[in-house]
């Protein structure tokens, strides 16, 4: 049994007892088997039920809700339950990072290149990690408490945020060389960029 909406007579809204066998059982499975499937019978059930119940269109909107419902039922969580056994991270490698001390910070990507840009926080150094070898390759050092790092593939340059001087340093992807030192204010952290507008955002 289920419910449905319905209007007593004194003008207030009450629920009744809805048998479910109003709908043949061949419906029932035919509107649920489509339902799961995207098929167009299940779209062709639904327009029968409005036709068929203008003259109840309380009974028509809830007979909708349960083809609804089916819809959830087929195709939710509950018809596929997760795999436990599964864990959802798992450890693949690791790579050491001998002459780092202390903590480190942000991290970027270079997806293409199968590098990752490292801020060594309180070693005061930009670390770069080949992903492929497994293994550190540069450490480039100068910086006060590195924090944001931001890679830009379109431009070949990455930019690195120190906290304690208030500096973005700018640096050719590919040599490492220094292009440009920016002076913002002390505290610079998160380093974002925009590829939309073009802008790099400094917090």
């Amino acid at each position: 049994m289920a419910y449905k909406a319905g209007k007593s007579k004194t003008g207030m809204w009450k629920f009744m007892k809805f048998n479910l066998s109003a709908l043949k059982c061949s419906r029932q499975e035919n509107i649920r088997r489509n339902a799961e499937t995207g098929g167009r019978e299940f779209w062709n059930s639904v327009a029968e039920i409005i036709v068929s119940g203008r003259k109840n269109p309380m009974r028509t909107l809830f007979s909708i809700g349960l083809i609804a419902a089916a819809c959830t039922i087929g195709s939710g969580a509950g018809a596929n339950p997760p795999q436990q056994d599964k864990e959802p991270l798992r450890l693949v490698q690791t790579i050491p990072l001998p002459n780092v001390k202390g903590r480190i910070d942000h991290m970027d990507v270079d997806v293409k290149g199968k590098r990752l840009f490292v801020a060594g926080l309180e070693n005061g150094t930009l670390e770069v990690v080949d992903l492929k070898a497994g293994k550190l390759t540069r450490s480039i050092p100068g910086f006060k408490s590195p924090q944001g790092i931001a890679y830009l593939p379109s431009l070949n340059k990455v930019f690195v945020a120190s906290n304690d001087d208030g500096m973005v340093r700018v640096f050719r992807a590919d040599t490492f060389e220094l292009l440009d030192m920016i002076h913002l204010d002390l505290g610079p952290n998160r380093v974002a960029y925009d590829s939309h507008t073009g802008l790099l955002y400094v917090g």
